[in-house]
């Protein structure tokens, strides 16, 4: 049975005994942990709501009786406490059953959705002016322009080509005729003839002249009539850019989060010192910022966190049913960054050097290639935090050698032999054989 209380309605308590599950001493890192047993609970109940609500409209993939479009869903549970007593909040990431809000779960950081609001104003300009670019796209009148400055560009080809063969024709004609002439006439009448001649060729030239004159001028009055049609959309598309961006940034401004100090920052401010300064696409609608928003703002203490995929498998990414998964690391670190500042965290590990007191040991060596055994738990090339690998431990050894070095990597984790280039044709030799 799933109780909450009015206070805080999104606190859910446990429905079994869990007050002998020793409490983790410091909050897991979002992005590296072992689930503790507490989150398993707390997800078998998200699980069993999930299975038994027939009032969610929501297709996971999981079954084939219905017409919806199959999606499935990061969840997430977060343990805290209130008062001393344990319990958990749950949340999805974006949107399911098409809504923000449903209850059980706790509520977006910002609800775009309202009824009413802004957004979904604004959204409906741009909805209005993409229909109106479709409109024109796909007006009959610019489609027949279209095809019409199409054929007469056809017909000015062919027509400009058939007179140009005909001016070589008339010329071969004229040659000839010299040739003739030149035999038969006095001086004087062969100076008139070929007078007439040069006559006959500068009215040949003039008359392709005019020719591609009138096409062109034909072309260009059905360009015109193109170009109002082509600029109306541009103008249109150049409207609904700025008006995007608009909206885009009015979002987030209103982004804000809260940490455990509750500091708070919108999502335009936690993005300026990240990798990418601009928020990508559904920054915020994870699930973690969802419930450290809902804790912070209703003074929870967050004990635990854990993320798990609910449905059937995305194409873009490895997600298997009920499996546990880390926080997304380019959405949620730098906003996880602000909010988990004044928690007690687990070490990120990702700043441990798992290298460290670690051989590298040298199996093969030559004026052109090395081979070493690298060992599980050592970085091939250098990471965002650590340095310390194959390709720095090379490079520093064999300071001659030229070239990219390395010719194939191991995975942290595994353990084996690499082969690294001392020079660049040994480097692209060593690429081909493999």
């Amino acid at each position: 049975m799933i109780t909450n209380s009015a206070e805080t309605p999104c606190f859910i308590s446990f429905n079994e005994d869990v007050s002998r599950i020793k409490l983790p001493a410091k909050l897991n890192f979002p992005f590296y942990y072992d689930v503790h047993l507490l989150c398993e609970i707390a997800a078998k109940q998200v699980q069993n709501f999930l299975e038994t609500n027939d009032n969610l409209e929501h297709n996971f993939g999981l079954e084939s009786n219905t017409n919806l479009l199959p999606i499935g869903k990061m969840f997430g549970v977060l343990i805290v406490e209130k008062n001393g007593e344990l319990g958990f909040l749950a949340a999805y990431s974006g949107k399911l059953a098409n809504s923000n809000s449903v209850a059980f779960f706790v509520p977006p950081v910002f609800d775009m959705l309202t009824d009413n609001g802004y957004f979904l104003r604004k959204e409906e300009e741009l909805n209005a002016i993409n229909r109106e670019i479709e409109t024109l796209e796909h007006n009959s009148t610019l489609k027949d322009l279209l095809l019409k400055a199409n054929d007469l560009e056809t017909t000015a080809k062919q027509e400009i080509d058939l007179f140009k063969d005909q001016i070589k024709i008339n010329k071969q004609l004229r040659k000839e005729e010299r040739i003739l002439k030149k035999e038969l006439l006095s001086v004087d009448e062969y100076q008139q003839f070929e007078a007439d001649l040069i006559k006959q060729s500068l009215y040949d030239k003039h008359l392709l002249k005019q020719l591609n004159s009138n096409f062109e001028t034909e072309l260009n009055a059905i360009k015109n009539e193109i170009s109002v049609l082509t600029n109306q959309i541009e103008a249109l598309k150049n409207l609904q850019k700025k008006k995007s961006n608009a909206l885009q940034n009015w979002l987030f401004t209103n982004y804000t989060f809260l940490n455990a100090k509750k500091e708070e920052k919108s999502l335009l401010d936690i993005f300026k010192t990240a990798l990418h300064s601009q928020p990508p696409a559904g920054a915020g609608e994870c699930c973690a910022p969802k419930l450290f928003q809902y804790a912070f703002k209703n003074n929870l203490k967050p004990i635990a966190l854990a993320e798990f995929w609910w449905g059937q498998s995305p194409k873009s990414e490895v997600r298997k049913h009920k499996q546990f998964y880390p926080s997304c690391w380019g959405k949620c670190e730098p906003i996880l960054s602000h909010m988990l500042k004044g928690l007690q965290v687990d070490e990120n590990p990702f700043l441990k050097n798992p290298a460290k007191d670690k051989e590298l040991e040298i199996i093969y060596d030559d004026p052109y290639l090395v081979v070493v055994n690298k060992p599980a738990e050592f970085l091939s090339v250098p990471g965002i935090h650590i340095s310390d690998s194959v390709y720095e431990r090379i490079k520093n050894r064999y300071p001659q050698a030229t070239g990219p070095l390395i010719v194939h990597r191991l995975d942290m984790s595994t353990s084996g032999l690499m082969v690294l280039a001392k020079n660049k044709d040994t480097h692209e030799n060593l690429q081909k054989q493999f």
